[in-house]
């Protein structure tokens, strides 16, 4: 319905994507986005107010700015009088507010012409009629318009535009040098044929240019599709590559978790290893702890005994047990001092042997240094 579409209109195309609001003056950008006029300039007057350009807030390409800025630039004035239609749709479409005929200013309105743009009263329908220049006007019911089955239009697409520069005056002409639109004034001032200014009438440059723009759309839709195929490699590429990156991924985890039980695995043998080693190392210096201790208690109990004899014996007592002390004292000369296997101690592991996953720990097993063996009494004992 023509209501709906006025709303998708208004949805679309009326309001600022800076305020998210009804534009208010709205300026257009190099890339054909518009703004309000306040927002471009809040918008300039931030982190941009040095640079001469002004780069679109929503597709960052960049506008040259006129010398005196963000109010220059181009109205759009296409979105102005979308605004204005949309805005008469919903005055003519307010039930409760019906308008006054603009002819005679005393009934109700019950129709519009849509080419004078006037409201008129079912009385005031007849004298409208019998204009012969009239006859050719698209008069519709109020109710219609209010249903959406028509769209109230405040002026006909083709209506002129007043002038800026000169007062009064219509824009009914369009400088194809200048891509401006001009008024007769203007032709005659500012764009005068014999100064190479090419003007035509409002109606052949439009419709010169709405063809001219027509034979470009399909440029502009290959291009667009060319487009949408490059996003979807790209999106396709990206799709892969996450794929790629949850394999990788998850191949790097099952590596290192193989790299771990291998690492556990020779953990566990070097762990035995070192166990083992350490048990029948630990049996040997047992049985030399066991042999120290016997030889060093004998040595003990006959030099406890040799002195009590020494301090306390008789002369005879002495004398008479002295063969046997010799014979003692000559076998402990003789008596080698148990092996002491110092060198069992050596255990150590070197960690990092290799950069492989195998040998990552070596025992070390060999001692370091010589062995040393100790005698423990001279093999001469003599008694003058």
């Amino acid at each position: 319905m023509a209501t709906a579409a006025l709303n998708k209109i208004s949805k679309n195309h009326l309001e600022c994507s800076i305020c998210q609001d009804r534009f208010d003056k709205p300026k257009i950008l190099a890339c054909l986005h518009s703004f309000c006029e306040k927002c471009l300039v809040d918008y300039h007057s931030g982190r941009h107010h040095t640079s001469p350009k002004i780069p679109c807030p929503l597709c960052r390409q960049e506008t040259v700015l006129p010398q005196t800025g963000v109010s220059a630039l181009k109205t759009n004035f296409f979105i102005t009088s979308l605004m204005e239609d949309v805005t008469l749709q919903d005055q003519v479409g307010d039930v409760s507010h019906a308008p006054l005929c603009d002819i005679c200013s005393t009934n109700d309105a019950m129709h519009r012409c849509l080419d004078c743009s006037k409201n008129i009263c079912k009385g005031c329908l007849g004298y409208h009629k019998q204009f012969p220049d009239l006859l050719d006007h698209t008069v519709a019911t109020l109710e219609d318009i209010r249903q959406g089955k028509v769209v109230a239009k405040k002026t006909k697409r083709g209506g002129h535009s007043e002038c800026g520069k000169h007062p009064g005056e219509v824009r009914r002409f369009y400088c194809q040098s200048c891509d401006e639109l001009i008024c007769r004034d203007c032709t005659v001032i500012d764009h005068p044929n014999n100064k190479g200014h090419d003007f035509v009438d409002l109606k052949t440059a439009s419709t010169k240019l709405r063809k001219l723009l027509s034979d470009k759309l399909p440029e502009l839709v290959q291009k667009k599709m060319g487009l949408q195929g490059a996003l979807e490699a790209v999106q396709e590429t990206k799709e892969e590559l996450k794929n790629n990156a949850e394999k990788a991924s998850l191949e790097v985890q099952k590596g290192a978790a193989k790299m771990v039980e291998n690492i556990e695995k020779e953990r566990d043998q070097i762990l035995k290893e070192v166990k083992n080693v350490a048990l029948t190392r630990n049996e040997k210096l047992n049985q030399s702890e066991k042999g120290v201790t016997t030889t060093m208690l004998r040595i003990k109990h006959s030099q406890e005994i040799i002195e009590d004899i020494i301090g306390n014996a008789s002369d005879s007592d002495f004398l008479a047990l002295f063969p046997e002390i010799k014979r003692d004292l000559q076998a402990l000369s003789i008596l080698d001092m148990p092996r002491v296997h110092d060198e069992l101690s050596v255990l150590n592991v070197r960690s990092g042997v290799t950069s492989g996953v195998k040998d990552l720990w070596e025992l070390q097993l060999e001692p370091e240094r010589r062995q040393v063996h100790y005698r423990l009494l001279s093999d001469d004992l003599e008694i003058d």
